[in-house]
């Protein structure tokens, strides 16, 4: 949960105990105005959903802040198996204690839409392979590569028409820019019945920002343009789109 204050004087805004997250204007297009203008532009342009804020009460929801669309989102579908990825920053949490860090969440959601080549109508997750760029790309910044099995301790089954799974978790950055891309093994059938060879199914590439950015930005890029954040959409993919790089 976030408590926000309102600082209507000095146009500022804050979190918790009056810590800010938004420095005071200095042109039309910055500050608590330009924050809260961008913010109910998204709302209108369908960037959030409802969703359920506590399993333990059924009738309990709230607004979902992980993005569905723009620079911090990413859809990708691989032989039938969709995978939609978003981040956000989380500014009470980052430059803490005169450090230099940033923080950031993301959440990751995959569902079988259909069967696989061969006609099987499950498979189940059994290890990953994450890719994080923390900065601009380049041979001076090698990306941070975590391979494991499962996602936070599951192995998801998946199956045609099944609920979707999500989970979410976090880390931290010295840059205020990002991305992460990677893959999911997946085995057809279940883990402990296979019925056929692993493959891989892939996570959209999305960026960490600041900002998921406003309706009606301009798209287009690439990588070599992450500081801009803007990212490119390729065949079969959606949007731009950290887990264990010094986090969880």
């Amino acid at each position: 949960e976030k408590a926000l204050f309102v600082d209507c004087t000095h146009d500022t805004l804050h979190v918790y105990g009056m810590r800010r997250i938004l420095p005071p204007s200095v042109s039309p297009r910055q500050g608590l105005l330009a924050w809260m203008e961008d913010y109910a532009e998204r709302l209108a342009a369908g960037y959030y959903r409802i969703s359920p804020i506590t399993t333990e009460v059924s009738e309990a929801a709230g607004l979902n802040l992980y993005p569905l669309r723009g620079r911090c989102f990413g859809e990708a579908v691989t032989q039938g198996v969709r995978v939609r990825a978003a981040t956000i920053f989380v500014p009470e949490m980052s430059e803490g204690h005169g450090q230099r860090k940033f923080f950031f969440s993301y959440s990751m959601r995959m569902q079988m839409l259909s069967p696989l080549p061969d006609g099987c109508n499950s498979c189940q997750l059994i290890s990953r392979h994450l890719v994080f760029t923390k900065g601009r790309p380049g041979p001076g910044n090698p990306p941070d590569v975590v391979d494991g099995e499962a996602v936070i301790g599951k192995y998801p089954l998946l199956t045609v028409g099944g609920e979707e799974f999500t989970y979410q978790s976090c880390t931290w950055m010295r840059a205020t820019t990002g991305c992460l891309t990677g893959s999911f093994r997946m085995v057809p059938g279940s883990r402990a019945s296979p019925r056929g060879e692993p493959f891989d199914v892939e996570i959209p590439l999305v960026l960490f920002h600041r900002s998921p950015g406003r309706p009606g930005a301009a798209a287009g890029g690439g990588v070599d343009q992450l500081g801009e954040g803007r990212v490119g959409h390729g065949a079969g993919r959606r949007g731009a789109g950290l887990e264990e790089v010094g986090g969880v």
